[in-house]
C-alpha cells in the first residue's frame, strides 16, 4: 500500500512531469516506507563544490539533482526547497551544517553524505512532508542529528549511522515531535526508521516521539552507555520490530504514549524494556523484515555514506594527506602559511582551506578542513584538524546576599565555568540582570546601585554583590530542580523544615510516583508536578505538603494548578494538624482544560506555631468530571507558604509567659468543637499552667476562611 493521498501542489512541477512521461522518460519516486518520493527526479543533474551554488540551487524552486564534491562548508545552515536529489559523489563527500528542510517544503531526496554540524542539528525536517534520507553518516552534531518536528509528515530514514567522537554533551539523536505543546502536531509525523546504526557516544532519543506514529524496524543499537533509547512520549505510537539492541540502557519505554513489539532481541540490556503489548497503528505500506541477527549484520555492512551506488567512478589513486592538528595560538593571531602548511603525497592541486591564510579565528577549539582537488592521477581528498585558541581571561565572581536560590542573577554571556570561577575573555562586556522571586526582593548592588541590570568591562578580575530582603516564608516548592518522588523543599527558611514534603498520596496515606517538568521541560510554561495516571483513577490521587510551623503564625499559602486531559474542575484545598482529620480552606475551579489558576489561602490560628502542619489538594468529585483524553493530568505548580516568624521574646510576650496546651472552640449552645463552626464561638485557650484565656469571634462561614473575613472580633 503506498501513501495515502498524495497531491502535488506545483502546478508548474505537474506540467513538467507530464511532459517528461510524454517523451518516454519516467519519473520514479525513491526510497520506502513512509517517505518515499521522487526528489529532483527530471531536472537538472549538477555537480557542486561550493557552499554558494548549493545554497542558491538548493533554495531554488527548480527540480534539481545535485551532486556533493569533496566537502562543503555551508556556515549555519543550506535551506532545501521542494524537488531536490541532494547525493554524494563518494565516500568522502560531506557537508558541514545544517540541512534544514521546512516551510512547507515536500519532496526532498538526502543520500550518500557525511553531515556534520558543531552549532545545530544536522538535518532539521521542519513542516515538510515527504523526505527520504538514507545512507548518510550523521556525526558529532550540537543539536539533533535528524529532528522531525512541527507538523512534518510521511518520512523515511533509513541505512544511516549516527556517532558521536568530539562532541561531549547533548548527544540528542532524533527528537520526532518538539513539545508537549505543538498539539497540532496530532495525525502528523508519521515516519519509518529502518536498518539504522546508533552507534557510538549516543544518549538519548533514537528516537524520542511525542504524537507521531513510527515504525522502527531491522534496526541495529550499540550505543553503550546511553540513556535511554525508543521513548514514546506524549500520544505516540511506536511500532517496533525486529531490532538488536546491543548492551544499551533503557532500549523500549514510554512516557505518555504507546508502543508495540516483536522480534526484537536485547543482548545485554538493562532498564527498561517495554513489554510492547499496546495496540498501535498498522504501516500503511508494504515492507520487508528480517530476524533482528540478520539485520545487525546488514546494518553493520551497509548503514552509512559508503557511496555503494556512486554516481562518478574512476582508476585513480587516492590522495593522502599528511597534515596534523596544529599548535594551540593567542586570541587575535592570524593564521600564516607556515602555521597550516598541508601536504598531499602525488596530488599536484593546490591546498584550499577552510579558514584561509590571514583569517582569525574564534576563542576555542577550531577545526579546519583542507581540501585537495581532483587532478590526472589521483582523486579529491579533504581532512580535518583541530587548532585551540586562547584568550586572555580574567575572573567575575557574584555574591548574593540574603537572596533566596542562587538563581535570582542572570548573566550574559555566561562566560566559561573553570574550577568554580566564572572567565571572560579581556575586554568582554557582560549583563548582569538582578530577579526578584516570591520570598526574596532585590534592594541594591554594590555602593547601593539599585537598578536591576548592570554592565561590567572585563578589564580586570571583578567582584559583584547583589544584595536581597528576603520574605517572611517558611518553605516552597518551585519544581525547577530533578527531585524524588517524595521532594524535600526547593527553598526552605531555617533548618527546622530541611525535610518538609511534597508527596503524591492517596487515602491510605502511602506515596506513589508522580512525573515532574523540571528545568527547560515545561508544562505549559511552568516546571510543575503532575499526577499523569489513567482516567479510571480520577480524584484517587491527590498532593499533599508537609511542614514545621513550631516558630510561625498567620500562615498563608500560594499555588497554582492546572488541569489537563482528565480531572474534576473543583480542586479542595484541606489542612489538617494531625494529618488525619482535614479541613478545607479554599478551592480551585479548573474550569478550563490546560490553563493554569493561581490562588491564595489562609490557614486558621489553629495551625500556628505546630510542629507539623498538613495539607492536601485533593479533587471534589461531587464537581463535573472533564474528560478530553486517557491521562488524568490533574498538576501543580509553585506553592510558597508564607508566615510570620514568631522570635522567642514574642511567644513569650504572646502567651504571657505561658505555653499553650490546647484550644478548645464552643458553640453558642455551650457544644465543644475541634475547628470553629459558622456563628459565635467562644476560643478557650488552656495554658501549660492550668489557666485559661477566653475571647468571642465570629466566622462568617463554616469551611471556607479567606483572608479578610477569618476572624471577625464582636
Amino acid at each position: 500500500m503506498k501513501n495515502p493521498d498524495r497531491t502535488l501542489p506545483h502546478a508548474k512541477f505537474l506540467l513538467f512531469i507530464l511532459m517528461l512521461t510524454a517523451y518516454g522518460i519516467p519519473l520514479l519516486a525513491e526510497g520506502d516506507g513512509y517517505g518515499e518520493n521522487p526528489g529532483g527526479a527530471g531536472g537538472d543533474t549538477i555537480i557542486v563544490d561550493n557552499a554558494n551554488d548549493l545554497k542558491s540551487l538548493a533554495g531554488s524552486s527548480t527540480p534539481y539533482v545535485l551532486l556533493i564534491k569533496d566537502t562543503i562548508d555551508v556556515g549555519s545552515e543550506v535551506r532545501v526547497r521542494s524537488y531536490k536529489t541532494i547525493s554524494g559523489l563518494n565516500s568522502s563527500s560531506t557537508i558541514i551544517g545544517d540541512i534544514n528542510i521546512s516551510g512547507g517544503t515536500h519532496d526532498v531526496v538526502i543520500k550518500n553524505l557525511n553531515i556534520t554540524n558543531p552549532a545545530n542539528d544536522g538535518i532539521t525536517i521542519r513542516e515538510a512532508r515527504y523526505v527520504y534520507v538514507t545512507n548518510c553518516t550523521v556525526y558529532d552534531c550540537a543539536d539533533g542529528c535528524i529532528d522531525v518536528t512541527v507538523e512534518s509528515d510521511f518520512v523515511t530514514i533509513s541505512y544511516c549511522r549516527f556517532y558521536y567522537d568530539q562532541v561531549t554533551f547533548h548527544k540528542f539523536v532524533n527528537l520526532i515531535g518538539a513539545d508537549d505543546s505543538n498539539i497540532t502536531d496530532r495525525g502528523k509525523l508519521h515516519v519509518t526508521m529502518h536498518h539504522n546504526w546508533w552507534d557510538t557516544g549516543c544518549t538519548s532519543r533514537m528516537p524520542r516521539v511525542r504524537f507521531g506514529r513510527v515504525h522502527v524496524y531491522n534496526n541495529y543499537f550499540s550505543c553503550v552507555g546511553n540513556n535511554y533509547a525508543n521513548r514514546a512520549a506524549l500520544e505516540a505510537q511506536i511500532l517496533s520490530e525486529y531490532n538488536y539492541f546491543e548492551g544499551v540502557r533503557d532500549p523500549l519505554a514510554v512516557e505518555g504514549g504507546e508502543a508495540r513489539s516483536q522480534g526484537n532481541i536485547y543482548d545485554s540490556c538493562e532498564g527498561t524494556v517495554y513489554e510492547g503489548t499496546d495496540d498501535v497503528f498498522t504501516a500503511s505500506y508494504n515492507y520487508t523484515t528480517v530476524s533482528a541477527e540478520d539485520a545487525r549484520s546488514e546494518v553493520i555492512e551497509k548503514a552509512g555514506n559508503e557511496n555503494r551506488d556512486s554516481v562518478l567512478t574512476n582508476q585513480k589513486k587516492e590522495t593522502i594527506i599528511n597534515w596534523n592538528d596544529l599548535d594551540p595560538i593567542t586570541f587575535g593571531t592570524p593564521l600564516d602559511e607556515t602555521r597550516l602548511n598541508a601536504s598531499a603525497n602525488g596530488n599536484t592541486g593546490s591546498p584550499i582551506y577552510s579558514h584561509p591564510i590571514g583569517s582569525q579565528l574564534p576563542e576555542g577549539y577550531n577545526t579546519i578542513t583542507v581540501s585537495f582537488p581532483e587532478d590526472d592521477n589521483y582523486k579529491a581528498a579533504s581532512k580535518t584538524v583541530n587548532i585551540r585558541v586562547n584568550y586572555e581571561y580574567f575572573a567575575l565572581r557574584i555574591n548574593i546576599t540574603d537572596g533566596v536560590d542562587s538563581g535570582l542573577v542572570t548573566v550574559f554571556p555566561e562566560g566559561n565555568l573553570v574550577e568554580g570561577e566564572r572567565l571572560y575573555p579581556k575586554g568582554t562586556e557582560v549583563t548582569l540582570t538582578a530577579s526578584s522571586n516570591p520570598v526574596s526582593d532585590f534592594e541594591h548592588w554594590n555602593d547601593n546601585y539599585n537598578d536591576t541590570a548592570i554592565t561590567i568591562t572585563m578589564d580586570q578580575d571583578v567582584q559583584v554583590s547583589a544584595n536581597y530582603k528576603q520574605l517572611d516564608y517558611i518553605v516552597a516548592w518551585d519544581f525547577f530542580m530533578d527531585g524524588d518522588d517524595i521532594r524535600q523543599p526547593d527553598l526552605f527558611a531555617t533548618e527546622d523544615n530541611r525535610n518538609a514534603t511534597f508527596s503524591l498520596l492517596k487515602e491510605d496515606n502511602a506515596s506513589y510516583t508522580w512525573t515532574l517538568f523540571s528545568g527547560d521541560n515545561l508544562l505549559f510554561g511552568k516546571n510543575a508536578a503532575m499526577i499523569r495516571k489513567g482516567r479510571s483513577s480520577a480524584g484517587d490521587y491527590f498532593f499533599a505538603i508537609r511542614f514545621d510551623a513550631g516558630h510561625y503564625r498567620n500562615i498563608r499559602l500560594t499555588a497554582e494548578m492546572l488541569g489537563f486531559s482528565a480531572y474534576y474542575v473543583n480542586q479542595n484545598v484541606e489542612y489538617s494538624t494531625d494529618g488525619i482529620t482535614y479541613y478545607k480552606v479554599g478551592e480551585f475551579n479548573l474550569n478550563e482544560d490546560s490553563v493554569w489558576y493561581a490562588n491564595e489561602f489562609y490557614l486558621p490560628e489553629a495551625a500556628n506555631r505546630r510542629d507539623s502542619v498538613f495539607v492536601r489538594f485533593i479533587a471534589d468529585k461531587s464537581s463535573e468530571l472533564i474528560t478530553n483524553g486517557s491521562i488524568l493530568g490533574a498538576s501543580i505548580s509553585n506553592i510558597y507558604v508564607y508566615a510570620d516568624n514568631v522570635t522567642y521574646d514574642q511567644i513569650q510576650t504572646f502567651v504571657a509567659g505561658r505555653k499553650i496546651d490546647k484550644v478548645i472552640y464552643y458553640s453558642v449552645d455551650g457544644k465543644a468543637n475541634p475547628h470553629p463552626v459558622q456563628g459565635i464561638n467562644i476560643v478557650a485557650t488552656v495554658y501549660d499552667d492550668g489557666s485559661v484565656a477566653t475571647r468571642k469571634i465570629f466566622i462568617k462561614d463554616p469551611v471556607i476562611f479567606p483572608a479578610n473575613n477569618l476572624l471577625q472580633s464582636r
